[in-house]
């Protein structure tokens, strides 16, 4: 492994205590090109440490601070939720969910990082799907694993998941009716190619 893929951060999914999930939308600058919308991200930095220990919770209580403005005393709780990878970078991350002890609006309005624009986002998987699938420029697969994990967590509402695969499956099968059985044997050559290349 080399550069950003050896890099591990750490992925906030902050929902508000009237069940919205709150987005952050940063300028142009870092990793990012600007105007993409993403959860709170941030990588772990060495210094993210309790007793010479680093510590990933210190490092979402920096990113909750710097991003939102919030600190541990703003959160009825906040725990692990898994471990994404992100296609973007390279970079893996520990989920955190955070359920705020305030309101979106609350949230919103407090937001001290110029750097960043927060907005809200019911936390309902059919207009989360929606909102994925117009908004072009979000953010890695990073932040979609990410939300779509923590959500999960919380319960066994229809995943975003399954919603993207099922969406995948149609649009496979509509190209697939229109493609000759030479096409077919060459797309099947070249995804054989990619996987065995990244092995």
């Amino acid at each position: 492994m080399k550069g950003l893929g050896t890099a591990f951060g750490i992925c906030g999914v902050l929902l508000s205590v009237d069940n919205q999930v709150i987005l952050a939308q940063r300028k142009a600058g870092n990793l990012h090109p600007g105007n993409m919308v993403s959860v709170p991200v941030g990588f772990i930095d060495p210094t993210d440490a309790r007793d010479g220990i680093i510590d990933p919770f210190m490092t979402f209580e920096r990113e909750l601070k710097e991003e939102a403005g919030l600190t541990p005393n703003d959160l009825s709780e906040y725990y692990c939720a898994g471990l994404v990878r992100e296609n973007y970078t390279g970079a893996s991350a520990l989920v955190v969910l955070a359920k705020s002890k305030l309101k979106a609006e609350e949230i919103i309005k407090g937001g001290v990082n110029e750097e960043v624009r927060l907005s809200a986002l019911p936390n309902d998987p059919e207009k989360i799907a929606k909102f994925v699938a117009e908004y072009t420029l979000i953010d890695t697969i990073l932040s979609i694993g990410a939300l779509e994990l923590a959500l999960d967590e919380m319960d066994n509402r229809p995943s975003l998941v399954d919603w993207v695969q099922k969406r995948t499956e149609r649009r496979n099968t509509f190209y697939e009716e229109k493609l000759t059985p030479e096409q077919r044997s060459e797309l099947a050559r070249r995804k054989r190619q990619r996987l065995t290349s990244k092995l």
